[in-house]
């Protein structure tokens, strides 16, 4: 992938109006969906799509994207909540109509097998061909508390609020526990990007670099998948002076494998990593707790950053 690959998030990370493809009465995402919409405020409009139902949630319920478009409302971003067949059909579905956006939380792609890895090569090639910024597959989606709005599976904390940090994992379950920390931080952005088909996480890290809410930005990475443009964020990153805190994982052998069956990266030379985020800026950091923490104090930081590594640090510990 290169630079021209790269595509307006707005529609994803802000859209104005939200089909949800599989939106249920029944307790599972297709519900969370809405119900996460509606406990944020969210301001815009929100389309159940469903034959088996006229209303959701006091919603009326669309039989189709296609019938939802034919009744005068258009769609900023489709999230879809069905099983990995179906996502394709609802994707062309979706370009028909000129959705700009979407999101699927389905697993069974590239990290699962050969029919999985083919069906995720027709998706980006659908997304990139229609200029559909796709989020996913295989990851719970992604929480906007500035903008009140979400595209996110799973229920979200009451303590989650919004805050100057930015954040993406290509782990679900590592957003899961971001947003669910407790820890008092406030979160400008969180996205669990998954198998990265088609918006990568250096994606996500430049659009929160334009984002003046953002001052904080920190990253869980597997693999990046394009490492030539993690240099030119990682420099923008420091040029604006927004902290970059990275938890790469995939320092053993066996996490590297590991990683190739969760999302279907390939996690390339530790030491190699460990040079570049020396050289260009980017803070690591080699746990969860350490993340959220330095993330913190960066946050409270605000842009009062030293300037130089003239810098002493005296720690003193109660006995």
């Amino acid at each position: 992938m290169d630079e021209q690959h790269s595509f307006d998030l707005s529609a994803l990370l802000k859209p104005s109006s939200v089909a949800v493809v599989g939106a249920s009465e029944r307790l599972g995402p297709g519900r969370q969906v809405i119900e996460n919409l509606q406990q944020l405020g969210y301001c815009g409009e929100i389309y159940p799509v469903n034959p088996k139902y006229d209303s959701v949630l006091g919603l009326s319920c669309y039989h189709s994207l296609t019938v939802l478009h034919a009744s005068g409302h258009p769609v900023d971003m489709v999230a879809i909540l069905l099983g990995r067949e179906s996502i394709i059909p609802v994707l062309e579905e979706a370009a028909e109509i000129g959705v700009r956006a979407a999101w699927a939380f389905a697993s069974g792609f590239a990290e699962a097998d050969a029919l999985g890895e083919g069906l995720q090569c027709e998706l980006e090639t659908l997304c990139r061909e229609n200029g559909i910024a796709f989020c996913g597959p295989n990851c719970v989606g992604y929480i906007n508390p500035i903008e009140n709005t979400a595209a996110y599976s799973a229920p979200m904390s009451l303590t989650l609020h919004a805050g100057n940090i930015g954040g993406v994992a290509q782990s679900g379950s590592i957003c899961l526990a971001l947003a669910n920390s407790g820890r008092g931080v406030g979160y400008s952005l969180l996205v669990s990007s998954g198998n990265e088909a088609v918006v990568d996480s250096t994606d996500y890290i430049d659009y929160m670099l334009d984002d003046p809410q953002t001052t904080v930005i920190l990253a869980f990475i597997e693999q990046f998948r394009r490492p030539q443009r993690l240099l030119k964020v990682a420099k923008r990153a420091r040029e604006l002076g927004k902290p970059l805190i990275v938890l790469k994982v995939g320092r053993s052998k066996m996490a590297q494998q590991a990683t190739i069956a969760h999302t279907g990266a390939l996690a390339g030379t530790d030491a190699i990593y460990d040079a570049v985020f020396r050289k260009y800026g980017i803070i690591r950091v080699d746990s969860l707790d350490e993340m959220i923490e330095t993330a913190a104090i960066f946050s409270q930081l605000g842009g009062k950053l030293p300037r130089g590594n003239n810098v002493g640090m005296i720690t003193v510990a109660a006995m």
